[in-house]
């Protein structure tokens, strides 16, 4: 092979390496599949430091640059996955591991996401909403980056698989969540609106969702952080009666040190 066939054969092979690249989804959801232009990851901070870590994959270049100011995704595809681990009721800082479809901890909420030419969803939220799998992250550093891969079932019937390499976006998921990317996240990440694991437990009003986020984004209430590890505890150790309704006593028998650390400041 001469020099020039030798530097021909390789740019060939860089090139479809680089199309391939860390950053795929295969399979589809609905019908519909993602070519991945960009990946970022995003961590929430609560009153008590790091808590969990958003990865978002999408077809968008400068993802990060535009979360907050787009002002509409239209014709836009996201795959959206919420990493959480939590210990006694608080959510901890990501880190390297396993996060599964429905775990009490370490879990994964995830969701595919695609608009249409008014930036409005294009397919219904069950139908992407994750079901079951899990996400691998191999290699995390919270300032920099997180790399990995996941196995996803989406909805019923759809499965998709994939890799991510996603660098840090300084951007604050909260303010993510107010701005047009808001909507297209869901529940995702939003204690308030998460689905109860009880099917036959009543979906919160409107009211509901709104006075809980209010009492979220008041941390300087007293017994803030006693109150909301408690509540934090009551959704990670939920327990169902065999008529799919929430146990509140068997729920909140696993949630005896929340409790107690609640009722004892309340009390001074």
């Amino acid at each position: 092979m001469s020099m020039r066939q030798r530097v021909a054969s390789s740019l060939f092979l860089v090139s479809v390496l680089s199309a391939c690249g860390p950053n795929r989804v295969e399979g589809t959801a609905a019908g519909q599949s993602l070519t991945v232009r960009d990946a970022v990851f995003l961590v929430p901070q609560s009153n008590l430091g790091e808590a969990g870590a958003f990865v978002i994959l999408s077809d968008e270049e400068n993802l990060c640059d535009r979360l907050v100011v787009e002002p509409a995704w239209r014709k836009s595809r996201f795959l959206t996955m919420y990493l959480t681990e939590m210990v006694g009721g608080r959510i901890l800082a990501p880190e390297a591991r396993e996060y599964w479809v429905g775990s009490t901890s370490p879990k994964v909420e995830a969701a595919f996401v695609v608009t249409d030419g008014n930036g409005s969803r294009a397919i219904d939220a069950w139908r992407g909403q994750a079901t079951a799998g899990k996400v691998l992250v191999d290699q995390l550093a919270t300032q920099r980056n997180a790399s990995g891969s996941f196995e996803l079932q989406i909805g019923q019937v759809d499965s998709i698989t994939g890799t991510f390499s996603a660098s840090r976006c300084f951007v604050s998921p909260e303010d993510a969540s107010r701005s047009a990317f808001g909507p297209l996240l869901g529940s995702i990440g939003d204690p308030c609106q998460r689905q109860s694991r009880c099917s036959a437990d009543p979906l919160p009003t409107a009211a509901d969702i709104q006075a809980c986020q209010e009492g979220r984004r008041n941390t300087g209430a007293k017994c803030y952080r006693e109150n909301v590890a408690l509540s934090d505890c009551f959704v990670a150790s939920q327990v169902c009666t065999s008529a799919q309704v929430t146990d509140g006593s068997a729920t909140l028998m696993a949630c005896q040190a929340e409790l107690a650390a609640a009722n004892a400041c309340a009390s001074r």
